[in-house]
């Protein structure tokens, strides 16, 4: 039994629109990624602008440790995995801001940054 070429390009149409969605989704997600990013980013500036020395050892920084964990808690996340976040998003924004505006363009995935 075969397809009628009608089907067959109906078949199309909804392929092509999934695909199109899809494309869609994904580059808000992407968006959004980078976002996120920026916040962390500012987070990691406003808990070091207290001490300048915490930019040199980011650890010793009391006023970063509480930042580090009311993120942690607000997104339901370890203190480790927000902590690499952070720095994943400081070091991604000061030093390959061209890479982070490929992201928040949509052009690659938060899974390139890194």
């Amino acid at each position: 039994m075969t397809s009628s070429p009608f089907s067959r390009r109906a078949q199309l149409r909804a392929l092509d629109s999934i695909v199109g969605r899809l494309e869609t989704s994904e580059k808000r997600r992407r968006a959004e990624d980078a976002a996120q990013l920026k916040v962390l980013a500012e987070a990691v500036e406003m808990a070091t602008a207290q001490d300048s020395a915490a930019l040199k050892n980011e650890h010793s920084s009391l006023a970063y440790r509480a930042v580090r964990s009311e993120i942690a808690c607000a997104l339901n996340m370890s203190e480790q995995s927000v902590e690499r976040r952070m720095s994943h998003a400081y070091e991604l924004i000061q030093h390959y801001f061209i890479t982070y505006m490929a992201l928040r363009e949509g052009e690659i995935s938060l899974a390139h940054t890194e």
